[in-house]
């Protein structure tokens, strides 16, 4: 199966793969690999296929996607439609995030009463009829600001747990909502709040990554706190990283001036240096990533604390 596949990339017009030497580099590979690639379907990614295996998400993540540059475009492609059936399986596609905002009820409107809302009115105003109050659903706005290794420790495997996060995000919360900041040596923009993006290509832009350099979390945290938290005093700033300094100043020192920090920590990731950084901060927490699974359960957590 995979072999096939090989040859139909190589169909595609890619005339320069060597479709033998990499089945040969595959062979070893797998010979030392706890995954079996011959159980893939590759089928799965038509339309209306099922929903991939956590198996295939797992074949993203090895370093095979970084060593076969001969794919180019083309498998970072692959990887994208994977990770977005995969996060789309998980949260049953389009799933922001609601919150309930308390108002006046016009007569006969059918919502759910308020009954503080309501007794809190009539104590402030007794001498007026009761007014009920009542809760009315909102999609609620939640800036979110992902500051997202990029250094050259950004692996295979991590680069497809970073592609699941931006995923989750994206289909929480509107694109509008959501800016990812990667950083190494120096922070830069991979995509900005005013940009409207959808997930597919979100998530694609996390796929042509190429990681490279020191990870710099001390400008990391100071850039990204001058972008949301004077613009957006309640918004949300992430971290996905190892948590592992090798260049800049000492992150320890700058967590002291963040507002709010979350840190989503690799399954590598440096722990004691996360958990030096969240004392610091004045309001977060970090959550250790051990399977692709946690993904979407980790963020609602972070979404539910804080709402």
């Amino acid at each position: 199966m995979f072999g096939e596949l090989l040859n139909e990339l190589g169909a595609l017009g890619l005339e320069d793969l060597d479709v033998d030497s990499l089945l040969e580099d595959y062979d070893e590979d797998e010979a030392a690999d706890s995954f079996n690639y011959n159980e893939i379907d590759f089928d799965e990614l038509e339309e209306d296929g099922p929903n991939p295996a956590l198996l295939d998400v797992e074949m993203v993540g090895k370093q095979f996607w970084e060593s076969v540059t001969e794919f180019g475009d083309k498998a970072r492609e692959i990887a994208t439609e994977i990770i977005l059936k995969y996060v789309e399986g998980n949260l049953g596609g389009d799933h922001q995030l609601p919150t309930y905002v308390s108002r006046p009820m016009r007569a006969g409107e059918l919502v759910d009463l308020d009954i503080d809302a309501t007794i809190e009115a009539k104590i402030q105003d007794p001498l007026t009829d009761v007014k009920p109050w009542g809760f009315e659903r909102q999609t609620t706005r939640n800036p979110v600001l992902l500051l997202l290794d990029t250094s050259y420790s950004m692996n295979g495997m991590k680069l497809t747990i970073a592609g699941i996060v931006v995923g989750v995000l994206s289909q929480l919360l509107p694109s509008s909502d959501i800016a990812v900041l990667g950083f190494n040596k120096q922070p830069y923009f991979i995509k900005r709040f005013d940009e409207e993006l959808s997930s597919y290509f979100m998530i694609n832009r996390i796929m042509n990554i190429r990681p490279r350099g020191g990870t710099n979390i001390s400008e990391a945290l100071r850039t990204g706190s001058e972008i949301i938290f004077p613009y957006y005093p309640h918004g949300r700033m992430l971290m996905l990283s190892d948590v592992d300094p090798t260049a800049g100043k000492n992150p320890i020192t700058e967590a002291a001036k963040v507002n709010s920090l979350d840190i989503l920590l690799f399954p590598d990731g440096n722990a004691w240096m996360a958990e030096k950084l969240i004392f610091e901060v004045y309001h977060g927490d970090y959550y250790p990533i051990t399977s692709y699974n946690d993904i979407p359960k980790l963020l609602k957590k972070i979404f539910s604390k804080h709402s």
